[in-house]
């Protein structure tokens, strides 16, 4: 009888305690599931930086011998925008569509942009 006490308090400590899932594994698998979210994250900003790196250069002038004799230039979506003069000293308002694209140099033809 005594065996009998002896092994029933052995299992009913052992079932009330279980070791099988402690308090101290549960946050290093909460730690390892932040770490995993926070780098899909990051990750995902990084692709949020490129995005707005390309934006940047899209939306800025671009330089050119057009800025020697233009000036009001800005760019709006894939366009550049600028008042050229022209040979006569008259000013005329121009535009370059898909200047992003442009491979040499933006210039100044006659009051008009032209990628040479």
């Amino acid at each position: 009888m005594r065996y009998l006490y002896a092994f029933g308090l052995v299992v009913l400590t052992t079932a009330l305690w279980n070791p099988g899932k402690s308090a101290a594994q549960a946050p290093v698998t909460a730690y390892v599931q932040d770490y995993v979210q926070d780098q899909d994250h990051d990750r995902h900003d990084g692709d949020r930086d490129r995005d707005h790196d390309r934006r940047y250069e899209r939306d800025r002038v671009p330089d050119g011998s057009y800025r020697q004799t233009c000036r009001d230039e800005h760019v709006e979506g894939d366009r550049l925008y600028a008042r050229c003069e022209r040979r006569n000293n008259d000013w005329r308002n121009t535009s370059l569509k898909h200047f992003d694209r442009c491979r040499g140099e933006i210039t100044n033809v006659n009051g008009r942009l032209e990628c040479r």
